[in-house]
């Protein structure tokens, strides 16, 4: 299980931009087109912790928090955006995604496949009073992510499947799924396995029934999921959702639950000092990684031009640390 201490243990300190590079530079690079690969997040201060939007608003109750928010966007949003934009009604994910892009608290929680774009969100806050703390960048194996949600909601299929029989009076026996990744003989088995079987899981872990639900409460479960229409930002930042599929533990616990068979190599922390993000900022920008390439709107535009003016004509007033 998680703790403050295994956490500390983790962390890599990365005192400067090379040790930066050097750090990221050590994560493996997909292999094969069928491979996540690496996944990413940024935060300002290492005091956080990998927590959606809904957990800090719901006080502990999220899941009802949500099927009340989504109930509410999804009956009025039709009047609110071009038709073309409307999700199918049944989409629960993309709702969701829809109701994040918007500034609404959901279960997702963002990442990205690129460790510089991370870094950029772990930037302090220019007009922030209070001193910068120092930063954090996670990086999770989504491969090994996936895999173990996958072999979970197989076996919670399996649980429902054996109720159900029981529930029927017949004997219970165990069916191998066809889109099994451990049934692929071909890559193309491996494709349909990706985008078809993933689809179904997704789908029954974001509206599970009470059993799955139990079993997800029980083993934890988190999964990294991608909506079937990405927005402009979500594209523009590399970015992939996970989120949770246990409503009686938090975003953590439910990763750390889950993960807990794997040891440790799942995961890595990095940690920057506070001092080194004025540097750090400045290097990311030369990188072409600012608000106007994340965020490809009016309000990108107006944050990438504060950025450019603090960084040029006033180069000294960088957020102060610790």
């Amino acid at each position: 299980m998680f703790t403050a201490k295994a956490k500390a243990k983790k962390n890599e300190q990365c005192c400067d931009w090379a040790e930066i590079v050097k750090a990221f530079d050590s994560i493996p690079t997909p292999s094969r087109p069928t491979d996540f690969g690496w996944i990413f997040r940024g935060h300002k201060s290492v005091e956080y912790s990998l927590q959606p939007s809904i957990e800090r608003e719901a006080e502990g109750d999220w899941a009802t928090v949500e099927a009340f928010t989504l109930k509410e966007f999804r009956s009025k949003a039709r009047m609110h955006i071009r038709p073309s934009d409307v999700p199918q009604w049944e989409n629960m994910l993309d709702w969701l995604a829809l109701m994040r892009h918007s500034g609404v608290p959901t279960r997702l929680l963002d990442f990205t496949f690129s460790p510089y774009i991370a870094l950029y969100f772990a930037l302090p806050d220019p007009t922030a009073k209070k001193k910068s703390k120092d930063a954090e960048v996670w990086a999770i194996d989504a491969d090994a992510l996936g895999a173990r949600a996958a072999s979970i909601s197989r076996d919670a299929d399996h649980a429902e499947e054996k109720h159900k029989a029981e529930k029927e009076g017949k004997q219970y026996t165990p069916k191998c799924a066809s889109l099994d990744p451990s049934n692929a003989v071909s890559e193309a088995d491996e494709y349909r396995y990706l985008y078809e079987h993933w689809d179904s899981l997704t789908a029954s872990a974001l509206a599970p029934s009470q059993i799955r639900q139990e079993w997800f409460n029980k083993k934890g479960f988190v999964a990294p999921v991608f909506p079937s229409v990405a927005s402009p930002r979500l594209s523009s930042q590399q970015g992939v959702f996970l989120y949770s599929g246990a409503d009686e533990l938090n975003f953590q616990k439910s990763l750390f639950t889950m993960m807990n068979q794997n040891g440790g190599n799942w995961y890595r922390l990095f940690r920057i000092p506070a001092h080194a993000m004025p540097d750090v900022e400045r290097e990311l920008f030369k990188m072409n990684i600012h608000d106007l390439s994340l965020f490809p709107d009016l309000d990108g535009l107006a944050g990438f031009v504060r950025q450019k003016a603090r960084l040029q004509c006033f180069p000294n007033n960088s957020p102060s640390a610790d």
